[in-house]
C-alpha cells in the first residue's frame, strides 16, 4: 500500500457513526480497516461486516499506522513521541494487544512504518527525520541504521 488511501475495500461504503475524520489516517487489509479517530484512538472496523469492532487509546499521538502484509491481524502504530508499537488485534477477545515497543531517540520525529514485503515479513523499516532504521520483529532489535542528510538531493529508497 503506497499510501493511506491506497487500499481496496470489498463494500460499497461503511457507515462510519460520530467518527472525527478530518485528519484521515487509515490502512485496510481483506479482513479490517483501521481508522485513527480523535488522534489518540484506533478503531477497527470489519471489512465483512462493516461494523466497528473495537476500539484501541494510545497515550500519544498517532502519526501513522500500517498493516503487516502477510498477517491480516498486526499492525504496527507510529507515535508522536518517536515510539514504535506492534499490535494484534485478537478478535476472540475482541481487542487490540499491544505486543512490542521500539523506541526511537525523543529528539528525532517518527513519520511512518513500513513492513518488508519479502519472504516472511519479519523486518520493519522506521523513517525518521534523519534515520531509517530497520528492525527485526521476530527478535526485538534494530539491524541497521541509515542516516539521511536532509540537506542532499532527492532520495528515493525501496525495499
Amino acid at each position: 500500500m503506497g499510501s493511506n488511501f491506497d487500499f481496496q475495500v470489498k463494500s460499497d461504503s461503511f457507515e462510519l457513526i460520530d467518527e472525527d475524520i478530518s485528519n484521515l489516517n487509515v490502512d485496510a487489509n481483506d479482513k479490517y480497516i483501521a481508522i485513527v479517530n480523535k488522534l489518540y484512538i484506533i478503531d477497527i472496523f470489519s471489512i465483512d461486516s462493516k461494523k466497528k469492532l473495537f476500539s484501541y487509546k494510545f497515550y500519544s499521538k498517532i502519526n501513522h499506522i500500517h498493516f503487516h502484509p502477510k498477517y491480516c491481524n498486526v499492525i504496527s502504530v507510529s507515535l508522536c513521541n518517536s515510539s514504535v508499537h506492534l499490535c494484534y488485534i485478537n478478535i476472540q477477545k475482541n481487542i487490540i494487544e499491544d505486543k512490542v515497543e521500539y523506541l526511537d531517540s525523543p529528539n528525532d520525529i517518527l513519520f511512518k512504518t513500513f513492513f518488508s514485503p519479502f519472504k516472511d515479513g519479519s523486518t520493519l523499516a522506521t523513517l525518521l527525520f534523519s534515520y531509517i532504521r530497520i528492525w527485526n520483529i521476530k527478535e526485538y532489535y534494530c539491524i541497521y541504521n541509515i542516516k539521511i542528510n536532509a540537506e542532499s538531493s532527492k532520495c528515493i529508497i525501496k525495499w
